[in-house]
């Protein structure tokens, strides 16, 4: 499409600068611009272009903005949108769910000719996006037979900012629907699959746990992302990152959205069984744990405990474990289910054993005091829980007092 911008409002003179683009999506949240040289309070677009269809049927498409568009097809006005309430076009801020399409007839090989006119609006934000496909069931038929000659299948997939961030939430926190029937399309070919998903938060995995080989956790990672995940995918570098937050296996496993308690949320007050635990991760390479010391088993306010644990690492590569120590309250009912209060991230060589040190000040035992409105060191019976991951069967225990 061929994109003219101007640096007013009102399309005026001649466009500042203009181009073509084969993806039509502007933006000035996070410091973005539409163009540069196109100033982000004053802002019209028009968007002009001609498809040919390769189909005979419903031509697919959607617009969006922060302050109406209108859009035309063969010169005719098919929509004059008005802006949303408030201003903003998707949700949160610029953001959108899933995307709304609207249709219009076309003929294989007839051309068509759109053009959209945008003009910024007062809010906060400018937006603009807009896309024309064909819209089919994906059955993935021909990804299944381009994998018969695979040694192994790679799905990047996940969500995107637009779907969720400050501003927005989600309906659900499961992979999208067509994702998972990828998911189990590839995973019918016999061939082993490699899920990499991006995304900011939690998604629940539990529909296609076994459907796929291996998981990787990418986040939204930056330009040398690509490389990055090439050198773990193909072994030139062993993993070591631990899960920030805990993946649940279903929307249903967390309460209401209206219930603003943490009851039920996060490894520090979740009851049920998590798919992928706070703290959890996976490497080339195994480790594994002696029994841990204490250097005291008791200390009053002011003072200090160091745990020292042996670590193995039980594999053939080279790798970094983090040992995570989690405080348990054994008699305070309003402290959480455990709380983690320090680790350490070490390399370990094949086979070796290092002695891992990890000191705890008065603050690991810090609980809510409303009689200073404030935290203060709380006297009592605790548990130092030390190991790989939040989860209990990947934890020992040992037994500590504040005086």
């Amino acid at each position: 499409m061929f994109v003219e911008f101007w640096d007013n409002s009102e399309m005026k003179g001649k466009p500042a600068t203009s181009g073509y683009y084969k993806e039509l999506n502007f933006s000035t949240f996070g410091a973005y611009g539409f163009a540069e040289g196109i100033p982000t309070d004053k802002i019209s677009v028009r968007i002009t272009g001609r498809i040919v269809p390769d189909f005979t049927g419903p031509m697919s498409y959607t617009v969006s903005s922060d302050n109406g568009y209108i859009l035309k097809v063969n010169g005719r006005v098919v929509e004059n949108a008005k802006a949303a309430a408030g201003g903003m076009g998707g949700f949160g801020f610029g953001r959108r769910g899933g995307a709304s399409y609207k249709t219009f007839d076309v003929k294989a090989g007839k051309p068509v000719d759109i053009e959209i006119e945008y003009r910024r609006g007062t809010g906060p934000f400018a937006m603009l996006r807009a896309d024309f496909i064909e819209r089919k069931y994906a059955d993935f038929a021909e990804e299944k037979a381009m994998a018969q000659n695979a040694d192994a299948i790679i799905i990047i997939g996940g969500i995107s900012p637009q779907m969720e961030g400050e501003g927005g939430d989600k309906a659900d926190i499961e992979l999208p629907a067509v994702q998972q029937r990828l998911v189990r399309a590839m995973h019918e070919t016999g061939k082993p699959v490699v899920f990499v998903n991006c995304s900011g938060s939690a998604i629940a995995f539990a529909p296609v746990e076994d459907q796929y080989n291996a998981l990787l956790q990418a986040w939204y990672p930056g330009q040398g992302g690509a490389k990055a995940l090439a050198d773990v995918i193909f072994g030139d570098f062993n993993p070591s990152g631990k899960l920030p937050v805990t993946f649940y296996a279903s929307t249903a496993d967390l309460p209401d959205f209206l219930d603003y308690s943490m009851e039920n949320r996060t490894y520090r007050y979740f009851r049920g069984t998590p798919q992928y635990a706070f703290g959890y991760g996976l490497s080339y390479t195994t480790y594994g744990y002696g029994q841990g010391k204490l250097s005291k088993s008791s200390m009053k306010k002011g003072g200090k405990v160091t745990l020292t644990v042996p670590v193995t690492n039980t594999g053939s590569v080279a790798g970094c474990e983090i040992v995570q120590v989690y405080v348990q309250a054994l008699d305070n009912p309003d402290a959480p289910i455990k709380a983690l209060k320090g680790f350490n991230k070490v390399q370990i060589a094949p086979g070796a054993t290092q002695k891992v040190s990890v000191t705890l000040d008065d603050e690991a035992f810090e609980y809510y005091d409303a009689a200073v409105d404030g935290l203060s060191v709380r006297p009592g019976k605790y548990r130092i829980l030390y190991g790989s991951s939040s989860r209990d069967e990947d934890l020992q225990a040992l037994d500590f007092q504040v005086l």
